[in-house]
């Protein structure tokens, strides 16, 4: 398993991409959390196997159609404990 920090920044709040993050996430059963940040952008912690990782992080460099990514940055993390994933407000 790998543990990521996902930080995706452009246009990405109001567009439906924590949501389309979760549902992504639950197709490829990623567990973590995903929230907005107050300077626009989006936090995503998130666990998974090394490939479905891969995958996720492609798609957040993309998003749901409405969203303008223009930066993606992944840092790996210690731990992510979480047994599913969500949206935190």
């Amino acid at each position: 398993m790998i543990n990521y920090k996902i930080e995706v920044k452009g246009d990405v709040q109001g567009v439906g991409y924590r949501y389309a993050a979760y549902q992504k996430a639950n197709i490829l059963g990623i567990k973590g959390t995903v929230q907005n940040r107050e300077d626009g952008s989006v936090v995503i912690n998130a666990c998974a196997q090394p490939e479905k990782m891969e995958s996720f992080v492609n798609w957040c460099q993309v998003g749901p159609d409405a969203a303008k990514v223009e930066n993606v940055n992944t840092q790996e993390i210690d731990n992510v404990d979480a047994f599913e994933f969500k949206i935190v407000r």
